[in-house]
């Protein structure tokens, strides 16, 4: 990203930012604009914020609109958002009819500090960090990840209307059950195959990260491979018309983690849980860069802050080699990372958000 320009996003009402190609510092207080900075790439890139999942939180208070401007690999990318209406995003000028359409053109890999608590407490936010990743070379997956969200919304709305109203349309129930079943096994197969991917390269890294012999695993729950989806959603049919909700599904699918075959979030160390969501996004960074042909940009976000000096040598050392393309990092302290950066002879961008 060569620059870029924010209106009316979060806290900037309008701010101006020309980066550096390989590596760019951010500093400053807590609260005065940081990730918010960050989010903004972010946005610029995957058409969404990666810490609101509400577009009017992304306004400025008291204003209706935001717009976002920057140069990316060359191409020129604006992103409109009026509150109400439906967001444009333009690339040289020619504009998307679908955000399915802009999706991947740009990889990005964030890692932030709630990374930590969300991957190892929520199961949805392990889906999300996978479908976060799939979507980003997969156009298809998408698409079919967008169909099968839409179509369980219709179909937990009309087990819900069953109870309410105490009569069922059970022919307009398996329609939507029938219509679910296609975009369900697309997005378990191309899972299926992101973990087995994916597994290898993040054991590779989590060794190197941690200095650890341990065998660090990942794992894909879902429903028994050779049950057709279609067949377990008949099975639960009563089970779902009681509850009021669809019990199975993709959406009830998780990511496993392991040390040494146990599951990390029930005896981890907090070293070892870091060690691990890092090795995770940086074997995500090596599945974007091997299916897109190109280097994601990395964004650090105050992943430095309660790190020891030997732990953040090694990740500056580690992602200012080849390897990474452009790295933007946030931290609270104005010099620690800059004096880091000038002690291996990096040149840099810094950044004083005040």
């Amino acid at each position: 990203m060569q620059d870029i320009k924010l209106t009316n996003f979060k806290n900037y009402s309008e701010g101006g930012f020309v980066f550096h190609p390989k590596l760019n510092v951010i500093v400053g207080l807590n609260g005065r604009g940081k990730t918010n900075l960050m989010d903004a790439i972010y946005y610029l890139c995957m058409g969404k914020s990666y810490f609101s999942t509400l577009e009017k939180n992304v306004v400025r208070h008291d204003q209706t609109f935001f717009r976002l401007d920057g140069k990316i690999d060359g191409c020129r990318v604006e992103i409109k958002s009026q509150l109400g209406r439906q967001k444009e995003i333009l690339l040289n000028g020619g504009s998307f009819d679908k955000l399915t359409d802009y999706v991947g053109k740009h990889p990005i890999v964030v890692v932030a500090p709630d990374d930590i608590y969300q991957l190892f407490a929520v199961s949805e936010n392990r889906r999300i960090f996978i479908n976060n990743t799939l979507v980003q070379y997969d156009n298809v997956y998408l698409r079919e990840l967008l169909s099968y969200n839409r179509l369980l919304k219709q179909r937990n709305a009309l087990l819900k209307s069953f109870q309410q109203e105490k009569r069922q349309n059970l022919v307009l129930l398996d329609t939507i059950t029938n219509q679910m079943a296609g975009p369900a096994k697309y997005i378990s197969t191309a899972r299926k195959q992101f973990i087995d991917e994916i597994g290898p390269v993040f054991q590779s890294h989590y060794q190197i990260i941690s200095g650890d012999r341990e065998q660090a695993g990942l794992g894909y729950s879902s429903e028994p491979v050779e049950t057709s989806w279609t067949d377990i959603w008949k099975k639960e049919l009563q089970k779902d018309l009681i509850t009021a909700r669809t019990n199975s599904g993709v959406h009830k699918d998780d990511l496993e983690m392991f040390l040494n075959d146990k599951a990390v979030k029930d005896f981890a160390s907090q070293g070892q849980t870091k060690s691990y969501v890092l090795a995770l996004k940086f074997s995500q960074y090596e599945v974007l860069k091997a299916h897109s042909g190109k280097k994601p940009i990395l964004l650090l976000d105050d992943v430095f802050d309660k790190l020891d000096p030997s732990r953040m040598k090694f990740l500056l050392d580690h992602v200012t080699t080849e390897e990474f393309g452009q790295v933007f990092i946030s931290d609270t302290d104005e010099n620690k990372v800059p004096d880091m950066l000038e002690d291996i002879g990096q040149s840099f961008q810094k950044f004083s958000i005040q």
